[in-house]
C-alpha cells in the first residue's frame, strides 16, 4: 500500500491551429473493432474546459497551462501504480501557496481555504492541521521537484481531477468533467500519438457475468466490492496501470457467496448494496456499512469495553454518581460537578485526554491530549501544555491553554468535546509532577512545529510532547511497541516520531485512570 520553486515552465510554440478552427467537418476516428470511438473537436470548443487549470501527459513534455499548450521539463509518470504530477510546477501554475522546509523535508500547500502537509518519502497527509489522509503511495522528490497522486493532490486542495488512463492524460483543476473528444482532441492537437486501449480480464469477466458497464469507473472510484465462495469481502481497486488489486478488512461480517456489491454515492456513500439492486432499482435496498465504518466502529466497541474496564480497575465501580453512558446525556448542572470533582482531583504533571464524537474514528479513539501544568480548584480552572494545531504550535500561553467550565462551552477549540479523561502516571509523586510541568514549559512554551517544522524542529503530535516532557524527568510511559494502534498499522511501522496518539496513553499499563468527564 506504500507506494521549491523549481521546474520552470519552459515557453514553446503554441499549435498553428487557425486554419483547422475554420473547417466545418469533424475528423471522426474508429478502431476496427470499435472500442476506441471519438471526435477531433475544433480547438476552441475544448477551451471551456480547461482555460483555468493544467492538462499534463504521462511521460510527454507536452502541457496546456490555462488552454495554451507549452512545454514542461517535469512531466508526470506512473509509479506503483499511481499517476504522479509535479507539485512545484502545478503550484505556480495555478497560484497555490507553496512551501518546503529544507531541513524536515515538510511541504505546506494551501489554496483558497484548504491547507495541507505532508512529508516527503511519507504517505500520510494532514488537512487542515487535523485531518490524516492515508495515501497509496508515497510523497516523492526527484531533482528538487515534489511528486505526488494527482487525484490526492485534488483532493487535499479541494479542486477537480479527471484522468484519461488509458491514454494516460491528467486535467486538474478542470472548469467541468472532460469528455472522451475532449482529451482526444487535446492529445491530438498536442501532437502525441494515441495509445491502444488496455483491458483487465478480471474485471472484463466480472462485467459480463454482472452486467455492470461502469464496472472500470466503479473500481477506480473504490467503490467496487466482490466476495469469494465463503462470503469473505474484497474491495477490486484498478491502479493506474491497470494493475487490480484486491484489499481485504478486518471485519466479522460475511456476505453472500459470489456476490458484487457497488458502494453508494452522496447520501449513500457509508453504504454498501447489491450490484444488480443498485444498476436496476430506483430506491435499492442497504446492505450493510461499508467496511470503513465497520472498522471504526470495531474500534470504537473495542476502546469502550477497555475503557470501561481500566475505569473499574483504577477507580472502582462506586466511581460515579451517574452511570457513564458513551452516547448519552447529562444534565448541565451534573456536568459541573462532575467538572468539579476533576478539578479536585488532578495535580500536576497529569494528563488530560479529549474525545469529540464528530471527528473521525480511522485512527484512534480519543482526539487530543494535554499535559497538566497547574490547578486552580477555586476556579475549577486547568493550565495545559500542549501541541494545539499547526498554526498554533505547542504552548501554554493562549487563553485557550486556560480550560474552565465556561470554556468547555464558549471556546470553539474545546466545545467539540464530549469526553474528557483525567489520567495519572502510575507511582509519581507530586513533586516529581511539578517538576515535569515547570521543565515542560520552559522547553515547550513557544515550540513551532506544525506538522514537522518550518523552524527546523523535530515534528511532534500531542502525545509526544507529553512524553518527551515526562522523560525530562525519567519517567517513561509509552513503549516503543507497547500497542501497536491504528495509525501505526496504517503507516506500516514507519516509525518517524507521528505514530504517537491519544489511545496509546490509555492502553499504557503506566496510566491510571483518575477521572472522567462526559458533556
Amino acid at each position: 500500500m506504500k507506494r521549491s520553486k523549481q521546474g520552470i515552465i519552459a515557453a514553446a510554440a503554441v499549435c498553428a491551429i487557425a486554419a483547422i478552427l475554420t473547417l466545418l467537418t469533424l475528423f471522426i476516428f474508429t478502431t476496427p473493432n470499435g472500442e476506441d470511438e471519438y471526435t477531433i473537436l475544433p480547438f476552441e470548443e475544448t477551451l471551456p474546459f480547461i482555460n483555468n487549470g493544467v492538462v499534463m501527459f504521462v511521460n510527454e513534455k507536452s502541457i496546456y497551462v490555462r488552454g495554451e499548450l507549452l512545454e514542461t521539463s517535469n512531466p508526470p509518470f506512473i509509479k506503483d501504480g499511481m499517476t504522479y504530477v509535479p507539485v512545484n510546477d502545478i503550484a505556480i501554475q495555478l497560484g497555490f501557496d507553496f512551501d518546503i522546509n529544507p531541513v524536515t523535508r515538510i511541504v505546506s500547500l494551501a489554496f483558497r481555504d484548504m491547507t495541507s502537509q505532508f512529508l516527503v518519502d511519507f504517505n500520510l497527509v494532514v488537512l487542515n492541521g487535523s485531518q490524516p489522509i492515508m495515501m497509496r503511495s508515497n510523497v516523492i522528490e526527484q531533482n528538487g521537484i515534489i511528486y505526488m497522486s494527482a487525484s490526492v493532490l485534488a483532493k487535499i486542495i479541494n479542486i477537480s481531477c479527471f484522468q484519461d488512463y488509458d491514454q494516460g492524460i491528467v486535467a486538474i483543476f478542470a472548469s467541468k468533467p472532460l469528455t472522451k473528444d475532449v482529451f482526444a482532441t487535446l492529445q491530438n492537437y498536442a501532437g502525441i500519438e494515441r495509445k491502444s486501449i488496455q483491458n483487465n480480464r478480471e474485471l472484463d469477466d466480472l462485467m459480463q457475468k454482472h452486467k455492470i458497464s461502469d464496472i472500470y469507473q466503479l473500481s477506480r472510484e473504490e467503490r467496487l466490492y466482490v466476495t469469494d465462495k465463503q462470503g469473505v469481502l474484497y474491495r477490486w481497486v484498478l491502479l493506474d496501470d491497470f494493475l487490480l488489486i484486491k484489499e481485504t478488512f478486518e471485519i466479522d461480517t460475511l456476505y453472500d457467496s459470489d456476490t458484487v456489491y457497488i458502494a453508494g454515492l452522496n447520501v449513500d456513500r457509508h453504504y454498501l448494496f447489491t450490484a444488480d439492486d443498485y444498476i436496476n432499482s430506483d430506491r435499492p435496498e442497504r446492505v450493510s456499512f461499508i467496511p470503513d465504518i465497520q472498522v471504526r466502529d470495531n474500534l470504537r466497541n473495542t476502546m469502550m469495553r477497555f475503557l470501561d474496564a481500566k475505569i473499574k480497575e483504577d477507580m472502582g465501580d462506586l466511581a460515579f454518581t451517574h452511570t457513564i453512558d458513551y452516547y448519552g446525556d447529562t444534565t448541565k448542572t451534573n456536568q459541573q460537578q462532575t467538572w468539579a470533582n476533576l478539578c479536585a482531583g488532578a495535580r500536576s504533571g497529569d494528563i488530560l485526554l479529549f474525545r469529540s464524537f464528530s471527528s473521525d474514528e480511522k485512527y484512534g479513539f480519543m482526539n487530543h491530549a494535554a499535559l497538566i501544568l497547574n490547578v486552580s480548584t477555586e476556579n475549577n480552572e486547568i493550565h495545559v501544555l500542549h501541541a494545539r494545531s499547526n498554526e498554533l504550535g505547542v504552548g501554554a500561553d493562549l487563553p485557550m491553554d486556560r480550560i474552565n467550565f465556561e470554556t468547555l462551552y464558549s471556546e470553539d477549540y474545546w466545545s467539540y468535546n464530549d469526553i474528557i479523561i483525567l489520567c495519572r502516571v502510575d507511582g509519581m509523586s507530586d513533586e516529581t509532577g511539578r517538576n515535569v510541568a515547570e521543565k515542560a514549559y520552559e522547553k515547550y512554551k513557544t515550540y513551532e512545529f506544525g506538522f514537522g517544522s518550518f523552524l527546523g524542529l523535530r515534528e511532534t503530535t500531542c502525545v509526544e510532547i507529553i512524553r518527551d516532557s515526562l522523560r525530562l524527568e525519567g519517567v517513561e510511559i509509552i513503549s516503543d511497541r507497547e500497542y501497536i494502534t491504528m495509525l501505526k498499522s496504517a503507516l506500516d511501522h514507519n516509525d518517524r516520531s507521528i505514530v504517537l496518539i491519544p489511545d496509546d496513553v490509555i492502553m499504557s499499563e503506566h496510566i491510571l485512570i483518575v477521572y472522567f468527564w462526559q458533556r
